[in-house]
């Protein structure tokens, strides 16, 4: 019996991230901006308003690359929101992550709680053994 374990991406590694919102993931209002960060660390600033059309939005991909985030390539990142829209934003966002081998799999992630995610968990939970 072969037991694989997860794969450890390199040291210089990057993770592509590229968030997406619309009426098929239940949001459909103005109420979606938000400052994201990385192990407390400011990314971006995101914006699903999206009321008028209840379109998706998209927003990235970004570029991650661990070293810049104080964290080794099987460690964790702490993906935190603070809302930007006066009277409370509305919760929850999704994200795609590509795969090492390709795969794009998509994450649900809170926008009112802090989430902490390991990395190894999010490139190769899904990954298929070479």
């Amino acid at each position: 019996m072969i037991i694989l374990g997860p794969v450890i991406p390199p040291e210089d590694s990057k993770i592509d991230i590229l968030f997406h919102f619309g009426g098929e993931d239940g949001h459909c209002c103005d109420r979606a901006i938000f400052d994201w960060y990385l192990n407390d660390i400011f990314v971006a600033t995101l914006d699903f308003n999206n009321a008028s059309s209840c379109e998706t939005i998209y927003q990235g991909p970004f570029e991650i690359y661990l070293e810049d985030y104080n964290t080794d390539p099987c460690g964790w990142l702490k993906f935190s929101f603070v809302c930007k829209v006066e009277g409370g934003c509305h919760e929850g966002a999704a994200f795609d992550i590509t795969q090492p081998n390709g795969e794009v799999k998509t994450r649900y992630i809170s926008t009112s709680n802090p989430t902490i995610l390991w990395i190894c968990e999010l490139i190769s939970e899904f990954s298929s053994p070479p």
